[in-house]
């Protein structure tokens, strides 16, 4: 209830129906005197955000620590005391993906395997390390160099890990190469059907990926060679195509993402890795959508699996999703801080508790099933078990569609 004066006539100015009492029983508006100082507006505003603050803490602390209270809370038509849903959902996710876009994508660098970033990185701690030596070498200060004997330590560790990966990546090629050698001699002198151009086609192709980051798998070659970047046109790869066998020839799927890949580079001009960037930022961009494609699927599974559940509506699953996937935006978001202090102090038991917060998702999840759907410890396992393998198929076909028209959009 407001502050404000209430008007001594009692019809509603929005309605017009006669009021019984300080509200419209028929539209909800208060009967307040209609002139507002400048006074008034502010503490009008200060009461409405203090009012959804209450109530949005009061709901976050049910949600975290009481899985499935509020969705039984809800389903009984308990809804006034709590935030809805809908707003919990609309204002959660909004949030996350402010901080998701705005500080956690910015932090973790692209990187698709191709072992430049390790390189790089391997370089610019070397770089470090050899100007912290060369200071520690000049100063007497005790505590200054216990300091950066510290600093050097914690490098070594860095070192030693990145010059692993860059040592592994530098076999895979290698590997490759030997690979794209024996390909070559393997193939006839004359294979019936194919013409100069096709044959020269292929042998450009293998040499080429012969000297390029290749796959470490034993199929990764030849799963490459017909690759997007082995052609700079579409006419080039479908000549390829034509000419060889069929059991040889690329899907149809793999065939309409190779040429659009060879389409897009012509559009663009930009070459394999940073139409790869691009493609890889359009992707994330795309997640939000993505999780709320999600949401009706989510709760069909829950549907699927409480059939026999009579008393549960289609509506009710809904809810219970919404509830769960707001827990998740704000448990991922408390990780995400945990680990930013993580990164700053490096201390062992703020590792653990950020541990411990990923390992909470999960067990949410399995606490709120038990709680709002009311089954034993063994049924509800079972169950929990099931919507994990199916959702797990879910989102990776969600994930494949959002990528192609990812690419479509690029």
């Amino acid at each position: 209830m407001s502050h404000f004066k209430e008007r001594k006539e009692k019809n509603c100015l929005n309605c017009g129906a006669e009021v019984m009492g300080r509200y419209c029983q028929l539209c909800g508006q208060e009967n307040t005197e209609p002139r507002e100082s400048a006074w008034q507006l502010v503490t009008h505003f200060f009461y409405d955000i203090t009012h959804f603050d209450g109530k949005f803490f009061s709901t976050v602390r049910y949600l975290l620590l009481r899985p499935g209270f509020l969705t039984s809370e809800y389903v009984r038509g308990r809804r006034m005391t709590y935030l809805h849903p809908i707003r919990m959902y609309v204002f959660t996710s909004a949030f996350f993906f402010l901080i998701f876009f705005s500080f956690i994508n910015k932090e973790e660098p692209a990187n698709f395997g191709d072992g430049s970033g390790a390189r790089q990185e391997l370089e610019h701690k070397l770089a470090i390390k050899k100007d912290l030596e060369s200071v520690l070498l000049k100063t007497r200060d005790s505590i200054e160099r216990t300091a950066i004997n510290k600093s050097i330590i914690k490098l070594n560790g860095a070192i030693g890990i990145l010059q692993d990966s860059v040592r592994r990546k530098e076999l895979k090629e290698r590997e490759t190469g030997d690979k794209a050698r024996q390909y070559l001699d393997s193939l006839p002198a004359n294979i019936p059907g194919m013409g100069k151009d096709t044959r020269r086609i292929i042998d450009s192709a293998i040499q080429n990926h012969s000297t390029r980051l290749g796959a470490a798998n034993d199929g990764g070659f030849q799963a490459n060679i017909t690759g997007s970047d082995d052609f700079n046109t579409p006419d080039a790869y479908m000549a390829m195509q034509d000419e060889m066998p069929d059991s040889l020839k690329d899907g149809a799927f793999k065939r309409t993402m190779v040429l659009k890949f060879i389409h897009l580079k012509e559009k663009t001009g930009e070459g394999d890795r940073k139409l790869i960037d691009t493609l890889g930022e359009k992707f994330l961009h795309s997640i939000p959508q993505m999780l709320f494609v999600s949401l009706p699927l989510f709760a069909l599974l829950l549907k699927f699996l409480y059939v026999r559940r009579k008393e549960f509506y289609y509506a009710d699953h809904g809810i219970f999703t919404i509830h769960f996937y707001c827990a998740a935006f704000l448990l991922i978001l408390l990780q995400y801080c945990v680990g930013a202090i993580n990164r700053k102090l490096d201390w062992g038991i703020i590792r653990f508790i950020g541990a411990v917060i990923i390992l909470y998702i999960f067990y949410y999840l399995y606490k709120a099933m038990r709680k709002f759907y009311r089954q034993g410890r063994g049924k509800t396992i079972l169950k929990y078990l099931l919507l994990c393998s199916m959702l797990f198929v879910v989102m990776l076909m969600l994930m494949s569609i959002f990528l192609i028209i990812s690419a479509y959009r690029v």
